[in-house]
């Protein structure tokens, strides 16, 4: 079972800190059914809790780090206390300037904006394997001009297959 410290948590009171697992969707034949979601890289629901922790402070909403209005003061300290609650949790120190968090609509948004802050030139080398999704594939590929196709031998050992790649277009990139 899943912990938390020394506190467990059956999959029932999981599901019950989670907001909309029993959302009802219509199907095709017009019948309502709670949704299953199995795409949660794309859409995870929230907890309850985090919610709950939004909507109290929507009337204090502001632009994050461009106004200095109160709203706008109050909504930036939040902001950054957020990123030293993340490196907290990820066993960082508080104010270790060393390290950066820094937050984006999804993965695959953070997949293209690391690609673009970690190649330098377009004679850059990542490696990767055949089993990447495209999500991860084609943000480094769009930005080399080869990638190394990597495979894992039996004993651990990684040896090159292959330098080429088809570059994707903007179009097949989309699909």
């Amino acid at each position: 079972m899943p912990q938390s410290g020394n506190i467990i948590y059956t999959p029932e009171e999981i599901r019950g800190m989670i907001l909309g697992l029993d959302t009802k969707v219509r199907l095709d034949n017009g019948e309502m059914v709670p949704a299953i979601n199995l795409d949660n890289a794309a859409t995870t629901p929230p907890f309850k809790q985090v919610a709950e922790e939004i909507h109290s402070r929507l009337m204090y909403y502001g632009s994050i780090g461009r106004g200095m209005g109160q709203k706008s003061e109050v909504s930036s300290e939040v902001y950054e206390a957020g990123r030293e609650t993340v490196k907290e949790f990820v066993g960082l120190r508080k104010n270790d300037d060393r390290y950066v968090v820094f937050y984006t609509n999804n993965t695959t948004d953070g997949i293209n904006k690391l690609a673009s802050a970690l190649i330098e030139s377009p004679d850059d080398v990542v490696l990767t394997t055949r089993m990447e999704h495209h999500a991860n594939d084609i943000p480094w590929r769009m930005r080399l001009k080869q990638s190394m196709l990597t495979c894992a031998g039996t004993v651990g050992w990684i040896f090159q297959v292959s330098k080429e790649f088809s570059r994707p277009s903007i179009a097949s990139a989309a699909r």
